[in-house]
């Protein structure tokens, strides 16, 4: 998608819309990973399999909407959420590693 793509929607729905739909996006997101955990402990009928194509679909939904939203931030070519991640990537590991 490009930026030109992302400011007619946002032209014809509106900043509050994408928000939303980013919200939506990411409580889907999470539902997926909770059914995930139900499915590989036999908690559901679900199939593993299943529940793990569910969420990886919800990732691509959830991706979809951050490329939106980081268009949306980017008004003047600077801002780069994917490179800020890097940072939140290492102290992340280093919290969960004990580091």
């Amino acid at each position: 998608m490009t930026k030109q793509q992302v400011d007619r929607i946002r032209k014809e729905y509106g900043d509050e819309y994408l928000y939303r739909q980013l919200a939506e996006e990411c409580m889907e997101l999470g539902h997926a990973a909770l059914k995930l955990i139900r499915a590989e402990k036999r908690e559901t009928p679900m199939p593993v399999q299943d529940a793990q194509q569910a969420l990886i679909e919800e990732i691509a939904d959830v991706r979809v909407m951050l490329f939106v939203l980081e268009k949306m931030l980017d008004t003047d070519g600077r801002v780069r959420l994917i490179e800020q991640t890097a940072t939140k990537d290492k102290r992340m590991a280093a919290r969960l590693l004990g580091e």
